[in-house]
């Protein structure tokens, strides 16, 4: 079974509640997760399904904004998030790269 590599934006605000969450997006499939209270130690939390025309808007609306505080022109900069910690991927057989990128940020 080939495992499949997912991406996560902070600080986005979900379609279906309008609360602030984090995005992963996982292959074509997009959700906001919310955090919302520790059971026995342990994070639990709640996910809602985005629509990827809207994911999409929200993902270039990021990307303007970024570019915008840069002082760079509004052009596809795909780099900006790939270092900045704002886009994270994931691969579970190298959780040690997510933590580096993570201490980065």
């Amino acid at each position: 079974m080939k495992k499949v590599k997912s991406k996560f934006v902070s600080g986005v605000e979900c379609q279906v509640c309008h609360r602030v969450g984090s995005l992963q997006i996982l292959g074509n499939y997009y959700r906001i997760r919310h955090y919302e209270k520790l059971v026995n130690g342990k994070p639990v939390f709640t996910y809602h399904r985005n629509d990827k025309d809207y994911i999409e808007r929200i993902l270039s609306n990021l990307k303007a904004n970024a570019d915008l505080k840069s002082g760079q022109s509004q052009v596809n900069h795909d780099h900006l998030f790939s270092n900045s910690g704002l886009i994270t991927e994931n691969n579970s057989r190298d959780k040690f790269h997510q933590r580096v990128l993570a201490f980065k940020a």
